[in-house]
């Protein structure tokens, strides 16, 4: 099943994700600029760029996820899922949650 399928099929937009096939770092930045939310991982350029592009951003260093919880979810739900996440993570690994609501 092709990505923009798996998102019709879960109920959400096709375009939801899409992916570079030729990534830069002029394409990286027009991309951040143009979005609604920007979740950056990775060296401090990229996060840096990423609070720079004028979108809200959030950036975490290597090694460390970023788990996005939004006002429409069910919390009891998303907790039970971000601990079985935790569990299984290394121990150098550490998880943000983060509630954001529009």
């Amino acid at each position: 099943m092709h990505r923009r399928d798996a998102l019709e099929k879960m109920g959400a937009p096709a375009d939801l994700v899409i992916g570079i096939d030729q990534p830069s770092v002029i394409k990286t930045n027009e991309l951040m600029k143009q979005c609604d939310r920007v979740l950056a991982t990775g060296g401090g350029a990229m996060v840096t760029a990423a609070y720079a592009s004028g979108t809200p951003a959030l950036g975490v260093g290597v090694g460390n996820a970023v788990i996005t919880v939004d006002d429409t979810a069910d919390l009891d739900e998303a907790a039970e899922k971000v601990s079985a996440c935790v569990g299984t993570a290394p121990l150098t690994q550490r998880v943000y949650v983060i509630f954001w609501s529009f």
